[in-house]
């Protein structure tokens, strides 16, 4: 077989630590990689380029690329010798790679960062559905999706893509990074008193329904007037929020933190997390939650999903869209979630395939298992 290739093409020009990583393994397994990224002067091209000798930085002196450039520096970037397979992260570079393969062979790879119901809640609305049509342009240019969860997979599947061209992996955490930040005992969180103290974590932004968790927290409020509600994140909704808060008269049992940088010590300090976003291509937060001991009560989002057979997960699911349906879960979740017996060691044992290096190792796998069909072909 010829040698594979690996052309990325990612969106951001800041350090991936992710995809560093990946490319760190598939350069000890002997694949050929290019780094296009969409905006070359970054980073993460610099770190590549100063510590990975054998890969090839793009280094385009452009601020950022184009679509006319960025069709141009995927097909520069192609290899006569070999099977060379696009691997494009973000919408950006999806769409860039659509296009070039219309113009010559590529095996494109899309990694479905984005989450399913993304462009639905784009201002003004025609700029959604712009980039809706864009996102199904790419979906049936693209050989294999990487569907980093069962969200992921049920909307592709109603977007017509075939389960023989989904890639079922998980995005992959860093659990060493994880068990390290549990074990820091420097982390110092000053947290008020109060029980139950309720953690919310995420970018202040409307697909993570931060208003429908106010209102239901109001009501919860009610028969537990000792409760907190923590939120752990930034964003545009911040003011908005602030005056949810007041209007609803719970604005003395909210308190938001800020950016946290060791949100796993975070959670071990408090007794809930309760996540109603509105759709999440994964959901990095579940499995901090799960390898924390946190336990969660959710909407059926991203990898949410996927926990609800598993038993050694104390996770409930709220299907109900009402305020006081929302409010009822929450207060069931409470009475009858138990601490886990599980301990630590065991959590991360259990969810090996959410660790980071068995993801790598299932993304190389899907790229040699395509490169040998081409082969055949």
């Amino acid at each position: 077989m010829k040698n594979i290739h690996i052309i990325h093409f990612v969106e951001s020009n800041n350090r991936h630590e992710w995809l560093e990583n990946l490319m760190s393994l598939l350069d000890a397994e002997g694949f050929t990689q290019t780094l296009i990224p969409v905006e070359p002067q970054g980073a993460i091209s610099t770190f590549l380029a100063d510590n990975y000798k054998n890969i090839y930085v793009n280094r385009n002196r452009m601020r950022r690329l184009n679509v006319f450039t960025g069709v141009r520096e995927v097909i520069r970037s192609r290899r006569r010798d070999s099977i060379n397979v696009v691997f494009a992260l973000g919408h950006p570079a999806a769409v860039i790679t659509g296009i070039a393969s219309c113009l010559v062979r590529t095996n494109f790879v899309f990694s479905h960062m984005q989450q399913p119901h993304y462009f639905e809640y784009m201002k003004p609305k025609w700029k959604g559905v712009v980039h809706t049509l864009l996102y199904r342009f790419y979906l049936s240019r693209a050989s294999l999706i990487h569907s980093l969860s069962q969200e992921v997979t049920q909307s592709l599947i109603k977007h017509g893509v075939n389960q023989e061209r989904i890639l079922s992996v998980y995005i992959g955490v860093d659990f060493s990074k994880i068990h390290r930040q549990l074990l820091d005992k420097s982390v110092d969180l000053v947290l008020p008193q109060g029980y139950p103290k309720i953690l919310m974590v995420g970018r202040l932004a409307p697909e993570k329904n931060y208003e429908m968790a106010f209102r239901s927290f109001a009501i919860f409020l009610k028969n537990n007037p000792q409760a907190l509600m923590l939120i752990a994140g930034r964003g545009p909704l911040r003011l908005q929020l602030d005056s949810l808060a007041t209007q609803l008269n719970i604005a003395g049992s909210v308190h938001f933190l800020g950016y946290i940088e060791n949100v796993p010590a975070l959670m071990s300090k408090v007794d809930v997390l309760l996540h109603l976003a509105t759709t999440e291509s994964y959901g990095q937060i579940y499995i901090e939650a799960v390898l924390s001991g946190l336990p969660i009560v959710c909407s059926p989002t991203g990898v949410a999903i996927d926990f609800v057979e598993d038993k050694n997960i104390d996770i409930q699911i709220s299907n109900n869209n009402s305020e006081k349906g929302i409010a009822d879960n929450l207060e069931h979740g409470l009475a009858s979630i138990k601490n886990s017996s599980v301990d630590r060691a065991a959590r991360f044992s259990f969810q090996y395939k959410h660790d980071e290096k068995y993801v790598h190792a299932q993304i190389a796998n899907g790229f040699v298992k395509i490169s040998k069909a081409l082969d055949r072909s």
